[in-house]
């Protein structure tokens, strides 16, 4: 992989985008709750969390590639997208966890 640093730069925005997507479930999944604070929060600490992301991208280019602007958004989409598609796959999930509806709180009431 160290004679094709783009293809390694690849692979490493397609590990991170797997991370993303779990983070994007998370954040649709407590808005879909009703959490909209915890989902804001959510929100800014991932935004913080992966602003650092594209240096890991970028690191097997360092001073041996320059990637074309075709390539470096084609590396956002695949790192950053799937943040979108989990929190779209959450919000709309229609099994959404609800303490209140659970089987075992209703025979409590």
């Amino acid at each position: 992989m160290a004679d094709h640093p783009i293809a390694l730069a690849m692979m490493i925005a397609v590990g991170i985008g797997a991370h993303n997507f779990a983070e994007g479930l998370a954040i649709g999944a407590s808005a879909a709750a009703g959490s909209t604070a915890i989902a804001a929060g959510l929100v800014i600490g991932f935004a913080l969390h992966n602003a650092t992301e594209g240096f890991g991208i970028a690191a097997p280019l360092a001073g041996r590639v320059v990637p074309s602007w075709a390539q470096i958004g084609l590396a956002g989409m695949v790192a950053g997208g799937p943040t979108f598609v989990g929190t779209v796959i959450a919000t709309s999930s229609p099994h959404r966890y609800s303490p209140c509806s659970s089987s075992r709180s209703r025979s409590a009431r």
